[in-house]
């Protein structure tokens, strides 16, 4: 069993038990804070994206990471949609496709046979996804699965469909690692290694790119793929700015993996270093995991049992010698603490007017952020890409890249949002003597790609305006042209017919030297306006269509601020809210604390000093099992910081 699942195992039987710990102690607040993250740890996804460029065999390495043959994913010549599929663990094979319902209706979940995939995920199958297909779910019975990882095949990247690029640019911010697969037969590409650059900036991959994983396929087709490692391995650090030493790059053959689970050849197995890649994968899925689900369970846990264990320990604490003082002492100890968590369990208490002004600050330096970054968005836009040709002949693929760099907007805020809410719970948890911790931290929703026809087509220079702009140019051509040819002709004719025969020659020649040069000199005048015309007239149509695209795109601007916005305002109140039912939580848990010592002192009061030995060992005994859990919490957690597998 890998050491992550060995752990969780370890955890959630722990769980168990201190919960019934808590239950027979008649704790419902300490019993509930753990239900609640024993479920999360139980369900917790981490979420493994899987991405690259269109036909890079992405779809046939999912299918041999997860031992399908035949394959889950379809793997045929088609195009996949903007379709993104999640493969999940189930006990038994399910496959739901999610449908957009109609206007204002919420999405619809059908249950499809996996014959059914690729009329949903394919461009054949859905042709421009007229099935309004949103995203498909899997659940195999697979163990690689079982302990809540998530693997995310998006659509491929670059290819003809722009929409399936920004389907992939969108999830990114919701993995946990990427894995990113390129082509042992076709060298990186600059889009490919500028994707991964961005990519890596989104992802919550770790700062160390612990979460990156690189993938070489289709590896048993070259003789020796080692140079090309190293060579890929050398690019990829330059783009992402990670120390060659920390990316993982790995050559693959996903084929020769299928072609084991057909014919169990274990040379075929080998071959393909799919082991070798399960294994880099799911060591780093471990220390991902360890730092994303195993901290908040830890803590939990130890929180939990300290609550418990204050109780017994004071109750010791008063036995023996000296005991009447030592009662009465304790006695105002913890009524002053159960005083001082009443006055914060106060409807009015001043605490909750601090921590809501506190994500107000937050909220207002989130709105800032959002606005100078999405301002960043539409600068670049307006001074870069619609200089580029690509975007000026396609303006839908400028409309996907503004929308693809407006989700990275919402990824950076919701990334700002955790660190402030991190750094609030913390000031406040030292202010008020009481640890602090959100379950989970919600996140900004990506801004939705809304269909706009941008065409700039109201930029266009109409026919007959450019049409009399270049004749006008070229008369104005024509009649210098001819003038200048006139001229030059005239004296050179000049100059022969006198060599010739004097005063007539000169006439002559003159004459005729200045009909042709006028004839060449207009022709050459008429080339050269007429193309100096239509490079003006090229000028005034990009300048045309460039401020008609500004226009016509100016709501979008308008529309993706507003979202961003509201997005905003919807995050720092959950955020808000969480921490003060977080705090009314961690309050309830302490006082229902310091009511069980105080009632036990309250009972060691009325004890006789002759069962003094009698309880001392009463409560020890209780105490043992307590310790002795959470002694294991210590050591799980000691575990769970150098998990590296």
């Amino acid at each position: 069993m890998p050491r992550y699942d060995q752990l969780r195992t370890e955890l959630l039987a722990l769980f168990s038990e201190v919960t019934r710990a808590a239950e027979a102690r008649e704790a419902p607040e300490t019993s509930a804070r753990l239900r609640a993250e024993e479920e999360r740890l139980a369900e917790g996804r981490l979420t493994v994206v899987l991405c690259g460029e269109f036909k890079r065999g992405k779809s046939t390495l999912l299918n041999a990471l997860l031992d399908q043959r035949p394959g889950l994913a379809p793997t045929d010549t088609v195009i996949a949609t903007r379709l993104v599929t999640v493969v999940g663990h189930g006990e038994t094979e399910r496959i739901t496709v999610v449908l957009a319902g109609e206007e204002g209706e919420d999405p619809v979940r059908r249950v499809i046979t996996r014959e059914e995939i690729a009329d949903y995920v394919t461009e054949s199958g859905n042709p421009h996804n007229v099935r309004r297909a949103l995203l498909l779910e899997a659940e195999l019975p697979h163990p690689l699965l079982a302990s809540g990882v998530v693997i995310a095949d998006t659509p491929g990247t670059g290819g003809q469909f722009g929409e399936h690029s920004l389907a992939t640019e969108a999830f990114l911010p919701r993995a946990h690692a990427l894995l990113v697969v390129f082509d042992c037969t076709q060298p990186l590409t600059a889009a490919e290694l500028a994707f991964v650059a961005e990519a890596v900036g989104v992802a919550r991959v770790g700062e160390d790119g612990e979460g990156l994983l690189c993938v070489l396929t289709k590896a048993d087709l070259v003789a020796d793929p080692g140079p090309l490692v190293e060579d890929a391995r050398a690019k990829l650090a330059e783009a992402t700015g990670l120390p060659p030493a920390a990316l993982t790059v790995l050559p693959v053959s996903a084929q020769a993996k299928l072609d084991h689970l057909a014919g169990g050849a274990p040379e075929d197995l080998e071959l393909s270093n799919v082991p070798a890649l399960e294994a880099a994968l799911w060591a780093a899925l471990a220390r991902r995991r360890a730092t994303v689900l195993l901290g908040a369970a830890v803590t939990a846990l130890d929180a939990a049992l300290a609550a418990l264990l204050a109780p017994v320990d004071a109750a010791l604490a008063a036995v023996g010698q000296g005991r009447e003082e030592e009662l009465a002492r304790l006695r105002a100890q913890y009524r002053d603490a159960q005083g001082r968590l009443t006055d914060l369990a106060a409807a009015d208490a001043t605490w909750r007017g601090e921590l809501r002004a506190d994500f107000r600050k937050v909220r207002s330096d989130l709105l800032q952020q959002a606005r100078r970054e999405h301002d960043r968005v539409w600068l670049k836009a307006h001074a870069d890409y619609l200089d580029k040709e690509e975007y000026l002949e396609n303006p839908d693929a400028l409309v996907r890249k503004i929308a693809a760099d407006t989700v990275a907007v919402a990824g950076a805020v919701s990334d700002e949002a955790e660190r402030r809410a991190a750094a609030v719970l913390k000031d406040f948890a030292e202010r008020s003597e009481i640890a602090l911790a959100l379950a989970g931290f919600p996140r900004l929703p990506d801004p939705p790609v809304p269909f706009l026809d941008i065409s700039g087509k109201s930029g266009t220079v109409d026919q007959p305006t450019g049409r009399l702009a270049r004749f006008r140019a070229t008369m104005a051509g024509i009649g210098t042209g001819g003038a200048v040819g006139a001229g030059l002709g005239g004296s050179g004719g000049a100059l022969i017919g006198t060599f010739f025969l004097p005063i007539v020659g000169t006439w002559v020649g003159g004459q005729l030297g200045a009909w042709a040069g006028a004839a060449v000199g207009a022709l050459a005048g008429w080339r050269a306006a007429a193309a100096e015309a239509d490079v003006e007239l090229r000028k005034q149509q990009r300048r045309a269509l460039r401020a008609a695209l500004k226009e016509e795109l100016a709501p979008l601007r308008t529309d993706q601020l507003g979202h961003l916005r509201a997005g905003v305002e919807e995050l720092v109140h959950q955020l808000s809210a969480g921490a003060v039912a977080e705090l009314e939580s961690r309050i309830a848990q302490e006082r229902e604390s310091i009511g069980a010592t105080v009632r036990r002192l309250e009972a060691e009061s009325e004890a006789t000093v002759e069962d003094a030995e009698k309880r001392h060992a009463a409560l020890t005994e209780e105490r043992a099992p307590l310790q002795r859990a959470r002694d294991r919490v210590a050591d799980l957690a000691a575990r769970a910081a150098g998990l590296d597998g």
